[in-house]
């Protein structure tokens, strides 16, 4: 294999793979199917926190409060997207849902 085929083939994973995580900007569109804390934990968020990326903490055991999980949902930080589509009784929901992960 070439060496600039392989660059591009690495650049391309790489920009798959920041996508695939919300990566790719500084929000992320996800859309809630209804208020399920679980649910939106499991779609939204796992696969970075704890799947297979796992390229942000392990929420698990954090002593977060469910205000602080709602902050770092609207606000974001560092290379976590904000998720503005996460409000009302979902942003409760999730909220809630994180402050009890043991």
């Amino acid at each position: 294999m070439k060496p600039a085929f392989k660059i591009t083939l690495v650049l391309l994973l790489l920009i798959g793979y920041c996508h695939a995580c919300g990566l790719g900007g500084s929000k992320n569109d996800y859309q809630p199917p209804f208020a399920d804390g679980a649910l939106i934990y499991r779609q939204a968020c796992a696969d970075c926190h704890e799947g297979a990326h796992n390229i942000a903490p392990n929420l698990r055991n954090q002593g977060l409060t469910s205000e602080k999980v709602q902050r770092l949902v609207r606000r974001g930080k560092g290379k976590m997207p904000r998720f503005p589509n996460l409000t009302g009784d979902s942003l409760n929901a999730v909220g809630d849902f994180v402050a009890e992960l043991k």
